[in-house]
């Protein structure tokens, strides 16, 4: 379950959601250009869920609006006079995807484990609508639609990356009859962190504080094979071959690390289903916030992922204690000299998640994010995959680590 959608550059506040791997198109005509920038909001994605445990691992409103108009909508025959052409409509509580969508070839997209709204626009009132709502590729698995009958039904997808086929009678007053037909594909949609609503960034911080805090066994227990615990995918990520890592210092950090993203993001999905994993647009900090942004981002406060603390201490759910040798086979894995899981180098010996606001004594008012131009820098090295990696990796994600957690001297 992964996609990556692009990071646009904004000198506002507009924040342009992610698919995952889907669209919501607006009409029946396909896109199929696809972006490189994937790319820099899975780092924005490694990063920014990451804001809790960025020294250890790095891989670590409402409305009803809609989500698509589907014009012109297939007609597949009925037992009556022809009429005009319908639209359906399919929404759900968050605002309608634009930009994002157009590099995907899917026509229409829902997503999974949410009520969706879909409404057959123009309805005669009179008219009775029945909705027969089927997996394509298992057309005997159908789903139940709350209010059918009516123009506008509710239902809720379950199953992401599956097609899944819309059928609607539309049945007059003298027993004629129309059909209609379309088909969506369900995909998660992976959205900024403070574009959502309340009770979806609760799941989500509810869902990344039990990785944190289960052991691998109990999280098993409670959630299936599925779990990985905070630990296991620390080591993971320590693993070396010889004296060298196989995730870092070369374009496979790229793909290793949107595999990572995978595999924390179908941990949370484990625990709670409705996730999609949030990202992080650290450039629109940079812009409305300039050097401000550790004080001023909604991102660094005690609602969100905590705020920075002269202490370094981290308050609340965030201030949980770090993986530690516990083990033979522990010992194997990388590790500093106080027994905690972390590159040798980083001599931390905290026992609780610490983040300081200050990188060898400089302060954070002296050092501001990556901004638009670095961005854009990045995206211009097109030559080659080697030629952006490097800028990505050095440009972006490596000045974004001690930025995140600080570091000691």
């Amino acid at each position: 379950m992964v996609d990556y959608g692009s990071l646009e550059c904004h000198d506002g506040n507009q924040i342009d959601p992610l698919v995952d791997g889907g669209s919501n198109a607006s009409s029946i005509k396909p896109s199929t250009h696809v972006s490189k920038r994937f790319v820099l909001i899975a780092l924005g994605i490694a990063l920014g869920i990451a804001v809790g445990a960025v020294a250890y691992v790095d891989f670590t409103s409402f409305g009803h609006s809609k989500l698509a108009t589907l014009d012109e909508v297939n007609k597949v025959g009925s037992s009556g006079s022809g009429g005009p052409s319908v639209t359906i409509t399919i929404s759900n509580e968050y605002p309608p995807l634009e930009d994002s969508v157009k590099m995907y070839g899917w026509q229409h997209i829902v997503e999974p484990y949410r009520t969706t709204t879909l409404t057959f626009e123009g309805a005669n009132s009179k008219y009775m609508y029945t909705w027969s709502i089927v997996n394509a590729a298992q057309p005997s698995q159908q789903l139940e639609v709350e209010g059918n009958g009516n123009s506008e039904v509710s239902v809720v997808f379950t199953e992401a990356g599956r097609f899944y086929d819309i059928n609607i009678e539309e049945r007059d007053t003298h027993g004629a009859s129309q059909y209609f037909k379309i088909q969506v594909i369900c995909k998660y949609v992976r959205r900024e962190i403070r574009t959502l609503n309340q009770e979806d960034r609760q799941k989500y911080f509810n869902a990344l504080e039990a990785f944190h805090t289960l052991s691998q066994e109990d999280g098993q227990k409670l959630y299936g094979t599925t779990f990985y615990s905070h630990k296991e995918l620390t080591v993971q990520h320590l693993e070396t071959v010889g004296s060298c890592s196989p995730w870092h210092s070369g374009p496979n950090f790229i793909t290793t690390h949107l595999a990572f993203v995978a595999d924390l993001e179908k941990v949370l999905q484990a625990i709670e289903p409705t996730i999609a994993m949030p990202y992080w647009n650290y450039i629109q900090d940079s812009v409305e916030y300039g050097n401000a942004w550790s004080t001023e981002s909604k991102v660094f406060s005690d609602a969100f992922f905590g705020a920075y603390q002269e202490s370094g201490e981290l308050r609340g759910r965030w201030g949980f204690t770090l993986p530690r040798v516990q083990s033979a086979e522990d010992r194997e894995t990388a590790h500093n000299s106080y027994g905690y899981l972390t590159n040798y180098y980083n001599q931390d010996n905290h026992g609780t998640l610490h983040r300081s606001n200050r990188v060898c004594g400089w302060a954070f008012e002296r050092i501001g994010l990556p901004d638009c131009a670095a961005e854009a820098a990045v995206l211009a090295a097109t030559d080659s995959f080697a030629d952006f990696w490097d800028p990505a990796d050095v440009v972006l994600h490596e000045k974004l680590h001690p930025m995140l957690g600080g570091a000691w001297d």
